[in-house]
C-alpha cells in the first residue's frame, strides 16, 4: 500500500519483564506531573468563573476580542426605566425625540427612557389627569405654561430647587422673564422652559406679487397691516363673501391687540390677580378694532364663516396669517411660498413669552433619574438642549441659542425649498432680540381662577366677534364677572402693586348691533396628526416608543 505521508523510522523495541517499552522507566516518571496537572484542572474547572472573574470564557457578539483581552468588565446594575410623556407630532418625534434618546442611551446606560407620545393636546391632558388621579403619572411631563402652573398648585409637580442646587445647574442661560413664568412667589421653580411660543405674521409671497403689493418689511403698524389686508382681499362676484381674504382668522390671539395698544395684560398680576385692567378706552378700542376686521372691513372671515377649508391660509385663500412661527414648516411643506414678518406695533412693540416646559411628577419613584434626563434635555450646556432647538420648530428658551436657531427639516420641504433661505433669514427680523419688546403670557392669569374665567371670556368675546354686542358692552360685562371672581379669591401677598382700576361699567345695555346672520359659527380648528404606521413600527421595534399607559376608567 502506497502512503503519501513520510513514515517514521522504526526503532527496535526493548524486551523487559515480558512487556514492550519504547521509553525507559526514568522517562515514564516525567509524565506524572503532566497527568497531575490535567487532573487538577479538571477538578477545578467548575470553579473557574469564581476564581477568575475577569477571564472571558465565551465569545460575546457585542464584545470585540481585543476588548475582551484588555478591558476588565465590572458588573452593572440593571437599568431603571423612567417614562417621558410627550405631545409632539410624528416629525418632531422622529427628528428630535429619537436622536435625543439615542444620545442619552449612549451616555447613561443605567437609565432607560420609555417615550410615550399623544399628538392631540386634549387627549394628552385627559390621559395625564387620569394617571395623576391614579397615582401613576409619567416621570417627565411636557406641559404648556398655564397647565404647569395649575398642576403645581395641585401638588402634582416636584419643586426643582433642591435638584438645581445639588448639581449647581447654571440657569443664567435662560431668558429671565421666561424662567419667571415657572417660579412661584417663594422662588420655587417647578418646570424648566423649553421654548417661547413667539408670534409672527406669515404671508403668501405669490399672492402679494399677484396683487402688486409690497411685502411687509421691518417694523409696521396695525393700521398698515389693515391697509395691506384690504389690498389683498378680493370679492370678484360682489356677493359679500370674498374668494380671497387679506388675513385668516386670529380671534384666539386677541390679547396681542391688548398688549400692543396698552402695554399691559388683562389682569394686574398673572399669579395673584387683584384687578381687571381692560376698562380703559385703549383696551375697548383694541378689541373693537379686531372685531371690525370682519364686521366692518371684511378683510378677515367672520366667526360665522363656515366655508371649507378651515385653514384658509394653507388653502391659498388668505394672504396672511397671524400665528406662531412653528407653523412655518407645515406651510412650506404644503408648497406655499411663505414669507415671515414681525407682528405689527401699536403704542407698544410686543410678543408672547409663554410656551412649553418640562417637569417632574411629584409622585415619581425615580426623582434623581428623572432629573438626570431633564438636565440632559434642557441644561444650558447639555446636548439635549441644542438638539431640541436644532430643528427650529420652536424658539429656544435658552437665550444663547436664539441666533439662527431655525433650521427647517428638509424632509418637509420636498415641494418648497427655493424660499427656505429667504424665509429663515426673515426670522432674524420677525424674532425681536431679547429686551427690545414687551412680552406677556397668552394665558392670563396664570392662576387657578383661569379655569372659571376662560369660559366667561370666550362667551362674551364670541358675542363681540359675531356683532351681537359692541366692545364697550362686552368689556363691561367681563369686568363684572372678573370682579365677582376676584372677590372670592383668598387673600394673598402680591409680588407687584396692583394697577389702578376705573369705576366698573354698567353691563345692562341693550346690544347696539343687531344679532348677525343665523348661520352657525365655524367650530374651533383642531388638528390631529396621526403617527404613520411605518414610523410607529420602527420606534416600537427600536424600543424607543411605548404605547401611552391606558388609565382605567
Amino acid at each position: 500500500m502506497h502512503c503519501f505521508f513520510p513514515q517514521p523510522k522504526r526503532t527496535p523495541a526493548r524486551q523487559q519483564d515480558g512487556l514492550l517499552f519504547k521509553v525507559s522507566r526514568r522517562e515514564s516518571w516525567a509524565i506524572v506531573p503532566l497527568l497531575l496537572t490535567i487532573t487538577l484542572l479538571v477538578a477545578l474547572y467548575p470553579l473557574l468563573p469564581t476564581l477568575l472573574p475577569n477571564l472571558v470564557l465565551a465569545a460575546s457578539p457585542t464584545l470585540s476580542p481585543t476588548l475582551s483581552q484588555h478591558t476588565q468588565t465590572t458588573p452593572t446594575r440593571e437599568a431603571v426605566q423612567i417614562r417621558w410623556f410627550m405631545r409632539w407630532d410624528a416629525a418632531r418625534i422622529r427628528d428630535i425625540a429619537i436622536p435625543i434618546l439615542t444620545q442619552f442611551r449612549a451616555t447613561q446606560s443605567g437609565i432607560a427612557v420609555a417615550l410615550e407620545n399623544v399628538n392631540s393636546s386634549s387627549d394628552y391632558y385627559r390621559r395625564l389627569q387620569l394617571q395623576l388621579e391614579e397615582g401613576q403619572p409619567p416621570d417627565v411631563l411636557y406641559l404648556a405654561t398655564h397647565a404647569a402652573y395649575e398642576l403645581y398648585t395641585q401638588g402634582a409637580l416636584l419643586s426643582l430647587n433642591e435638584l438645581i442646587r445639588q448639581d449647581g445647574l447654571d440657569l443664567q442661560g435662560f431668558d429671565p422673564a421666561l424662567l419667571d413664568l415657572y417660579r412661584n412667589d417663594l422662588g420655587q421653580i417647578y418646570c424648566l422652559p423649553v421654548d417661547m411660543a413667539t408670534m409672527a405674521v406669515l404671508y403668501n409671497r405669490a399672492l402679494f406679487e399677484e396683487a402688486a403689493v409690497a411685502a411687509p418689511q421691518g417694523p409696521w403698524t396695525w393700521d398698515e397691516f389693515l391697509s395691506v389686508a384690504s389690498a389683498l382681499t378680493h370679492d370678484q362676484d360682489n356677493n359679500g363673501v370674498p374668494e380671497q381674504f387679506g388675513v385668516d382668522q386670529f380671534y384666539s390671539y386677541w390679547p396681542l391687540l391688548i398688549w400692543s395698544w396698552t402695554g399691559h395684560n388683562v389682569f394686574d398680576n398673572p399669579r395673584f390677580p387683584t384687578a381687571f385692567l381692560l376698562e380703559e378706552e385703549q383696551s375697548v378700542e383694541a378689541l373693537q378694532w379686531l372685531a371690525d376686521l370682519a364686521l366692518q372691513h371684511g378683510v378677515m372671515p367672520s366667526i360665522n364663516f363656515n366655508e371649507q377649508p378651515n385653514d384658509l391660509f394653507r388653502a391659498g385663500s388668505a394672504a396672511m396669517q397671524v400665528t406662531g412661527y412653528w407653523q412655518l414648516p407645515t406651510y412650506l411643506a404644503a408648497g406655499i411660498d411663505v414669507g415671515v414678518a414681525p407682528l405689527p406695533t401699536g403704542e407698544h412693540r410686543v410678543n408672547r413669552n409663554d410656551g412649553s416646559c418640562l417637569a417632574i411628577a411629584q409622585a415619581t419613584r425615580l426623582p434623581q433619574e428623572a432629573w438626570t434626563f431633564l438636565k440632559f434635555l434642557l441644561g444650558p450646556q447639555g446636548i439635549g438642549a441644542h438638539m431640541v432647538q436644532s430643528q427650529g420648530t420652536d424658539r429656544p428658551a435658552i437665550a444663547t441659542l436664539y441666533h439662527r436657531s431655525f433650521v427647517v427639516d428638509p424632509f418637509h420641504l420636498a415641494t418648497a425649498t427655493e424660499n427656505l433661505q429667504e424665509s429663515t433669514d426673515q426670522l432674524d427680523v420677525a424674532w425681536p432680540a431679547p429686551g427690545t419688546v414687551e412680552t406677556f403670557p397668552l394665558y392670563d392669569p396664570l392662576h387657578t381662577m383661569y379655569r372659571e374665567w376662560q369660559p366667561i371670556v370666550d362667551s362674551e368675546l364670541t358675542s363681540l366677534w359675531r356683532g351681537q354686542r359692541d366692545a364697550d358692552e362686552v368689556v363691561g360685562r367681563m369686568a363684572n364677572a372678573a370682579e365677582d371672581i376676584l372677590e372670592d379669591l383668598p387673600t394673598v401677598a402680591a409680588t407687584a402693586a396692583p394697577a389702578p382700576i376705573v369705576e366698573r361699567r354698567a353691563a345692562d345695555k341693550k346690544p347696539s348691533v343687531p344679532a348677525a346672520t343665523t348661520r352657525q359659527a365655524t367650530p374651533p380648528l383642531t388638528t390631529t396628526l396621526v403617527m404613520t404606521d411605518f414610523l410607529a413600527t420602527d420606534l416600537f421595534a427600536a424600543g424607543l416608543l411605548t404605547a401611552p399607559t391606558s388609565p382605567t376608567t
